[in-house]
């Protein structure tokens, strides 16, 4: 189960690189120092997989046999979890200020309103509150929640004008339904 905290530590990373991409030309490379994001995020996977060793992110206190029942947080865990939840919070954050779309706010802070149900599960979970719950099942929801959330406030810029986008493409492409009828050709 160590790998859970693969993703958990990569997602809100790629987050990051998801919000710099936006509103850049295709040929767009992102900073030299961004690259050093990935320290610590390999860092703190090193330590997850090497937990056996340090129990620094994890300790059983009653042996490893009771491994995935008795266990309590220890200083690295809580670190890997502000991790996560500070990147989270500049993804929204860093999405909303680069957002050129006119229109209603409201419908923009729904991204917020996921982000506030995900920081008070997060922090409920570290405390015990929700220990029966799959931490990693409801993390991949509240990521998905949180990129749709993102889509449909236009948060996340998405192609929906096929129409426009093929009459003025050189590129021969064609997008088919399920029964390979051609619906729009460049």
């Amino acid at each position: 189960w160590y790998s859970y905290y693969i993703p958990m530590v990569m997602v809100p990373l790629l987050g990051v690189f998801i919000v710099d991409y936006i509103g850049k030309p295709e040929e767009y490379r992102p900073p030299r120092w961004m690259n050093y994001l990935y320290i610590p995020a390999g860092l703190f996977i090193l330590a997850v997989f090497t937990n056996d060793l340090h129990q620094l992110v994890f300790e059983f206190t009653e042996g490893f046999f009771w491994y995935d029942t008795i266990y309590s947080y220890r200083v690295l865990y809580f670190l890997i979890m502000a991790w996560f939840v500070s990147l989270g919070v500049y993804f929204v954050i860093a999405l909303i200020r680069k957002c050129r779309i006119p229109g209603s706010r409201k419908m923009q802070s729904l991204p917020l309103l996921v982000l506030g149900f995900a920081v008070v599960f997060w922090t409920q979970y570290c405390l015990n509150i929700f220990r029966d719950l799959d931490l990693t099942a409801i993390d991949c929801l509240i990521i998905a929640a949180l990129l749709e959330s993102a889509i449909q406030s236009g948060l996340i810029p998405v192609n929906t004008n096929y129409d426009e986008l093929f009459q003025i493409s050189t590129a021969a492409m064609q997008i088919v339904d399920d029964s390979y009828h051609v619906r729009y050709a460049s």
